[in-house]
């Protein structure tokens, strides 16, 4: 194999995966960041179980003294709740700043040469500059997040961007209460709480209320309100925006988009690092192949399944008589949620879930007429796909 000569332009986790995938393959590679670590952003902290192999596999071992592992996802609102395990291991709930670190400290380990505090633009006739020091590279990485400036400055076109969301975090000093992810629905927003710690517990709002941020929306969720009631916060406010958006390709000659910088789905999936760690591996796998267009093909197939969670989930968020009728149905049919859950991690397939729905319905193994909780009016078929089938203009 060539050695390859590879600029990963920025330092989050996506880019930092990158870059430990490429150096295991035997790149040469050099990264770029205007920020220093740790790096922070407003997101979710919890990683999901294929997200923390795979960084195992990147020599970041993380474990529970970086976090506190976590079990599965329940969702709840004022009526309901549903729960499902992993049926692959546990996650683990992890600070933003201190899995930057850890993967910077690896990188660091393995040779990758480290420009923080390295802001990098775009050069008119092509390629890239710091410090108006063009830099030369084989092959260039973009990996400076949803807003991502070098992507359009590049000549990456976006092909569609809706559903623009915004996003607020903080940490609490509280004992975890659940070792489930809990994801808290409200008309138009949700509520995730994460344990952190065995004193602590994060806490993210995604709302479509523009300005509306953690502080305003927590009384709105009693349950919660309470449980958190006189605790000390042990991090300040932190915002963002959540869009769900693509672009009309993913590779430009020797220059390839990676993570939210190549398209992004709406933060209440909670899988946008186990995305950016797939398509590290992938892109770096095409790099050191010299050929980057298996990479796009590989991107291409990755976003499926991400893309059509998001329409699913936004859906409940669009229409809240939709989502209670499906969190209440979910709690009378923990079978199919634990599916669901299998298809969101790609342990599944959506024609293999309506086929097991199809076929337990036939058997009547999960009938559920005559459950008073149970609005049955919507069992006339695969109703969800349906729903989500119509607005697929979303």
């Amino acid at each position: 194999m060539n050695r390859t000569d590879v600029a990963v332009l920025g330092g989050g986790p996506a880019g930092l995966a990158a870059a430990l995938a490429l150096r295991q393959r035997g790149c040469r590679v050099a990264l770029y960041d205007a920020q220093r670590p740790p790096i922070d952003k407003a997101c979710g902290e919890g990683l999901m179980p294929e997200a923390v192999r795979l960084l195992r596999g990147l020599g970041v071992a993380l474990d529970e003294r970086d976090g506190v592992n976590f079990a599965g996802i329940s969702f709840h609102d004022a009526h309901s709740s549903a729960s499902a395990a992993f049926s692959s291991g546990r996650g683990l709930a992890v600070r933003r700043t201190h899995l930057q670190k850890r993967m910077a400290a690896r990188a660091a380990e393995m040779g990758i040469v480290l420009h923080w505090g390295a802001s990098v633009q775009a050069r008119a006739g092509g390629g890239f500059a710091s410090a108006n020091v063009p830099i030369h590279a084989e092959f260039f990485v973009i990996a400076d997040g949803l807003c991502s400036t070098l992507t359009a400055a590049s000549g990456f076109r976006e092909r569609n961007c809706y559903s623009t969301r915004y996003a607020s975090r903080q940490q609490f000093r509280c004992a975890p209460w659940s070792d489930l992810v809990e994801v808290h629905w409200r008309d138009r927003e949700q509520l995730y709480i994460a344990p952190l710690g065995d004193d602590e517990v994060g806490v993210s709002l995604l709302t479509s209320t523009r300005g509306r941020r953690l502080t305003d929306a927590l009384p709105d969720f009693p349950a919660v309100a309470h449980r958190l009631a006189g605790k000390a916060l042990t991090s300040s406010v932190r915002g963002a925006v959540t869009r769900t958006r693509s672009l009309r390709e993913v590779i430009r000659g020797n220059v390839a988009v990676l993570g939210d910088a190549s398209g992004s789905v709406d933060a209440v999936t909670g899988e946008g690092l186990l995305s950016a760690f797939r398509q590290a591996h992938a892109l770096a796998d095409a790099i050191t192949a010299g050929k980057l267009e298996y990479y796009a093909m590989a991107h291409a197939h990755m976003t499926k399944a991400p893309r059509r969670m998001a329409r699913l989930l936004l859906l409940l968020d669009r229409y809240p008589w939709l989502e209670r009728r499906f969190v209440a149905t979910m709690a009378t049919r923990p079978e199919t949620f634990a599916e669901m859950l299998r298809v969101h991690l790609a342990e599944q397939t959506w024609s293999g879930l309506m086929w097991s729905e199809a076929t337990a319905m036939w058997m009547g193994r999960r009938d559920t007429k005559g459950d008073p909780r149970v609005d049955t009016s919507l069992d006339q078929g695969p109703w969800l796909p349906y729903a989500t089938h119509r607005e697929r203009g979303l």
